[in-house]
């Protein structure tokens, strides 16, 4: 049987992993569709996705390296600007 902070720490990994996977922080339905974990389980061991979020991001800093949420700095935006002007 799971220990609650062994299911945590499962969550938390499936969030990091699917952050990377999709280069972006999910919703909670996607990440539900993608893993099984409901937002109740969000809800009971984080108190909502943005604590999962920043729990994640501490456990699994690389992970979020091309995570958009990370990466819309103004360097980043200005270095797609100029590559989409290329096009």
């Amino acid at each position: 049987m799971a220990t609650p902070n062994n299911k945590k720490n499962t969550i938390i990994k499936a969030f990091a992993k699917m952050c990377q996977k999709i280069n972006r922080v999910p919703t909670i339905r996607e990440f539900q569709r993608e893993t099984g974990y409901t937002k109740d389980n969000i809800q009971y061991y984080f108190g909502g996705i943005g604590s999962l979020l920043e729990e994640s991001k501490k456990k699994y800093p690389k992970m979020f390296k091309n995570c958009l949420h990370d990466v819309l700095t103004q360097d980043n935006v200005n270095r797609q600007k100029k590559d989409i002007k290329d096009y």
